[in-house]
């Protein structure tokens, strides 16, 4: 489940021929911020606080983050 809005724009960049560079970045962006809200939301559900929830979060989204990192060093 995790991987579907993945998945969905992967295929909808291959029927419409998006720009693969463009897919990229859009895809490590959508990624990065999908960690930081399920992660702040699950830090939510299970009872820690807003502030905590949200540095859960950020720390979700720095794993996103250094895969955009290692992606441009590949480049």
């Amino acid at each position: 489940m995790a991987a579907l809005p993945t998945v969905l724009l992967l295929v909808a960049a291959g029927l419409f021929g998006w720009d693969a560079y463009a897919v990229t970045a859009v895809g490590l962006g959508l990624n990065t911020a999908l960690l930081f809200a399920w992660g702040a939301l699950v830090a939510l559900r299970v009872g820690h606080r807003l502030g905590s929830a949200l540095a859960i979060g950020m720390a979700d989204a720095t794993i996103g983050l250094a895969i955009i990192v290692a992606n441009a060093v590949i480049k």
